[in-house]
């Protein structure tokens, strides 16, 4: 929230002086989250359960974030273009719907047909697309002509 206030009040120019922003984010945000890892005492517990990986997770995880997107606003570089291709744009477009589905009676209905060694991760994927493609996005047209209309 804060990288976007900054951008939408143009108040960027400290964050567009550095170089390597994409670089420095991601590599924060994996190194961190080994870090957080570290604080794990068993298999069966998370190491933001404790002090230290908590503080990790809340207080420098955020920043690697932030600067990992500003370097994905920002600097042109392979990651970006990858992240904005078409199937990556479709897979984030049916992202709702697929959360809508892999925790409810879809998942279960598939899983009960067959279980694949993914467990259903692809299939679930596949109706989640056509999810979109079939309701979600002509509902979303409809409704932004109908604004158009009314406004």
């Amino acid at each position: 929230m804060i990288l976007a206030n900054y951008i939408r009040n143009n108040k960027t120019v400290f964050i567009q002086k550095f170089r390597f922003k994409t670089f420095i984010g991601f590599a924060g945000i994996f190194i961190t989250t080994y870090c957080i890892g570290l604080f794990q005492p068993n298999a069966f517990a998370q190491g933001s359960d404790q002090v230290g990986g908590m503080i990790l997770q809340l207080l420098v995880l955020p920043v690697f974030v932030a600067i990992a997107l500003a370097g994905l606003i920002y600097e042109q570089s392979w990651l970006q273009k990858f992240f904005s291709s078409r199937v990556l744009v479709l897979l984030g477009n049916a992202s709702f719907a697929f959360y809508l589905i892999h925790i409810s009676y879809v998942n279960i209905k598939v899983k009960q047909w067959f279980l694949l060694p993914d467990r259903n991760f692809v299939v679930l994927w596949l109706i989640a697309i056509v999810l979109y493609l079939a309701v979600e996005k002509p509902v979303y047209n409809g409704y932004r002509k109908w604004v158009k209309k009314t406004a």
